[in-house]
């Protein structure tokens, strides 16, 4: 409404200075390109192309089978494909609940540390934390890592195996 008034104030001036209505011829803009800018000759350095970071099926099912059929090579071959895929959380995880499960605390503890770093909401690689540092004897860690996991573990289980723990300390 307030551009019709205008439009309307406009054109009654215009008629009555005697002003041609007539449009004047309007250019377009001129476009303005971007500067140019030379590259030198000599070529970037080409990057590896970035690989999967988890294996595929194929290569972990054998493995998965072996280490549930508690194979003497699982161990082996877990560890080959955490090397090739050093970024795989759950691998390293099962590393570390395999090495816990043989008694290999210290080893079990690193390893579940790592997935932690891999995977910092994993709940279970935190519970394989626990129950090393547990069986280490480390209960000032045990409680320490309880009070800063408690937004990771909404099922509580991180705090379920601090309790199992805390009963093993004596401090239930």
């Amino acid at each position: 409404m307030r551009l019709a008034l205008v439009l309307v104030s406009v054109l009654a001036s215009a008629v009555v200075s005697g002003a041609s209505l007539v449009a004047a011829e309007v250019k377009p803009a001129p476009v303005i390109k971007p500067p140019v800018v030379k590259t030198t000759d000599t070529k970037p350095e080409a990057t590896p192309a970035a690989g999967p970071s988890t294996p595929g099926a194929s290569e972990w099912e054998p493995v998965r089978q072996a280490l549930a059929n508690d194979e003497p090579t699982a161990q082996t071959q877990l560890l080959a494909l955490i090397k090739r895929y050093p970024t795989w959380a759950d691998g390293t995880k099962a590393l570390a609940k395999n090495l816990l499960d043989q008694g290999k605390t210290a080893e079990a503890l690193t390893a579940a540390k790592r997935a932690s770093q891999l995977a910092p909401n994993d709940d279970q690689a935190l519970r394989i934390q626990v129950r090393a540092l547990a069986d280490l004897g480390r209960k000032a860690e045990v409680y320490a890592l309880v009070d800063t996991t408690a937004t990771k573990d909404p099922a509580g289980w991180i705090r379920y195996d601090a309790g199992l723990a805390a009963v093993g300390f004596n401090d239930a």
